[in-house]
This record gives C-alpha cells, structure tokens and sequence, in this order.
C-alpha cells in the first residue's frame, strides 16, 4: 500500500541521467548549429559544442552508423518533426540508452544488486566482449582525431573530442577487464598460513 522508498532510490539515476544528459546533448547540438549558421567558410567547419556534445556521448555515437547504412551520409533523407535528420535521430536515441544503461549500472552498484549477479553468465561474457569492441573502436576514433586535430576546421574542438574517446575507451576497456580480474580473483584458491 506504501511506497517502496529503497525501489525510488534505485531507480534514481537510470531516470535522471537519460533526459538530463538528452537535455544537454542537444542544448550542445544546436549552440553548434547557431555558431555553424554564423560563420560562412569555404572549408567544412564542426563546432566545438556538437563536438563536445560527441565527446561526451561518444559511445552513443555509433549508433549513429545503423542510420548511416541507410543514409550514406547524404542529407536526401527530410529532417523528422525535430527538425533532425535521421542520423541526429539515432544519435540522440543512443544517448539516452547510453546514460540509460549507466544510470542502471549506478543504481545497481549503489542498491549492492550488483554483486548479487552471476559473473559468469553467457550475457556477462558476450557484454563484456561488446564493450570491450566498442572501448576499441572508440579508442581508435580518438587516436585518428589526435592525429589529424584540423580534420573538422576546427583544431580546438577536435583535440577536446579526441581526449574525451580516448577517456571513454579507457572505461569501456576498463570495465570488462575488472570484471575479469575480480572473477579470477574469485577462482584462484586462498591459502592460509595456520
């Protein structure tokens, strides 16, 4: 008949960080948009604000490329109701999965459900070899961008971007590894000296 208090408080950061974190990737987006419409170049320019906006999401921001297999990367496809084109579209729905899926991590971590799972499931497995991939990729993407820092015109932004994949692999790739470390951990027998 009550409210289950500790249930709220688990819930809380899976549903506070997908439209917060929604709320300022597109505050970000379109702050680049204004400064894009500013400028007039000859040159191809990307703000800094969408790439910070790609930074900070970076892993979401492959889930843009299911889009692009329709796409092709041509603007023939009309913008949805947000004024969006389909490719933004997916972005933006990869945010919100990906601080989705962080804010039910954090709250299992903070309710101790995490610990309470089977570390060695066959989804545990193909999860952390999901991310392990994805920490990969993202860690190759902020290489490229450390490289060539000019490629978006905009040498600032594309060195802000970089770090921030190079950050979001050490934790894609971190994560699997830990979970590995602490499940040999568990394994390996522990002697005692009595």
């Amino acid at each position: 008949m009550g409210w289950n208090y500790k249930r709220v408080r688990q819930l809380k950061y899976s549903l506070l960080l997908p439209p917060s974190q929604l709320l300022l990737a597109l505050a970000l987006w379109e702050w680049g948009h204004q400064v894009t419409r500013a400028r007039s170049l000859d040159t191809f320019y990307w703000p800094t604000s969408a790439l910070l906006c790609y930074g900070i999401n970076a892993p979401a921001v492959f889930v843009k490329l299911l889009a692009f297999s329709v796409t092709r990367g041509t603007r023939f496809f009309a913008p949805s109701a947000s004024g969006h084109d389909l490719e933004e579209v997916f972005f933006f729905l990869g945010v919100g999965i990906l601080w989705f899926l962080i804010g039910r991590k954090l709250d299992k971590q903070t309710s101790g459900l995490l610990h309470q799972e089977k570390q060695r499931s066959v989804a545990r497995v193909f999860a952390n070899l999901f991310l392990a991939l994805l920490g990969v990729a993202v860690l190759i993407e902020g290489i490229s961008g450390l490289r060539t820092p000019w490629k978006w015109g905009n040498y600032v932004g594309n060195i802000v971007e970089s770090v921030l994949f190079l950050v979001w692999s050490v934790i894609l790739l971190g994560s699997p590894a830990l979970q590995v470390a602490k499940g040999l951990r568990r394994r390996t027998p522990q002697t005692g000296t009595h």
